[in-house]
């Protein structure tokens, strides 16, 4: 009996100690948990700073935290309105990395496709890309910018689509069409977003053969890769 005494005595201890330990990691989670928090808050209020470059900072440093910054996601849809465009930019590159999928996002994500300016329909399109089928009710514009005269956007507007649909057929013709841009940048996105596509993409294989000789490496390289 004192023998079972004595060694449920040890375990008791043993537990304890271990309970002890955790006690500091706990704390350090609820302050960490906290603290973050509090910084999320303190960045959606300067959304509305009078300062253009601490409100494009507070997009920005939204889009960096990720989806831990969701209830951020209806001040940053709001400045998708912003007078700035690098605030509008940054907005909607945050909703797109905090991957916010409310009607209210992807309905101001969708109308932000008829910015004036193409970095914004570009980050628009982009961010619809990576909200997915919970995006459907953007494809309608998606499709329209499919011709925007800027091939940035045609891109992502086409990588969206795919990703939203899972159909390819319209989106392929369009990236093969920008394999031809002189801009490297361009041309390295498409072909990315063609490996992206996989098998569906098919018809692509012609031109990612005449992509194999691209004067930039990186875009050879991206033509294997795919």
């Amino acid at each position: 009996m004192a023998e079972a005494r004595k060694a449920c005595t040890s375990i008791l201890r043993k537990l304890l100690a271990v309970v002890l330990a955790m006690i500091p990691l706990i704390g350090w989670g609820l302050w960490s948990s906290w603290r973050e928090r509090n910084r999320i808050d303190e960045l959606t209020e300067q959304l509305n700073d009078r300062d253009a470059e601490t409100r494009t900072q507070a997009a920005s440093e939204l889009g960096k935290l990720g989806p831990a910054a969701k209830t951020a996601a209806p001040a940053l849809v709001t400045a998708l309105e912003d007078k700035q465009e690098k605030v509008r930019v940054y907005a909607a590159t945050a909703l797109g990395r905090i991957g916010d999928q409310s009607s209210q996002t992807v309905t101001g994500l969708t109308y932000a496709l008829l910015d004036p300016r193409d970095p914004v329909r570009a980050a628009s399109a982009l961010a619809l890309s990576r909200l997915g089928p919970a995006a459907r009710p953007a494809v309608p514009l998606l499709t329209l910018a499919l011709q925007d005269n800027e091939r940035r956007v045609r891109i992502y507007a086409g990588e969206a689509i795919w990703r939203i649909t899972g159909e390819a057929d319209v989106v392929v013709p369009v990236l093969i069409e920008v394999l031809n841009d002189p801009r490297q940048d361009v041309r390295f996105v498409a072909i990315t977003t063609l490996g992206h596509i996989g098998p569906a993409a098919v018809a692509a294989v012609p031109a990612l053969i005449l992509a194999l000789d691209d004067p930039d490496v990186d875009v050879r390289q991206a033509a294997i890769d795919a």
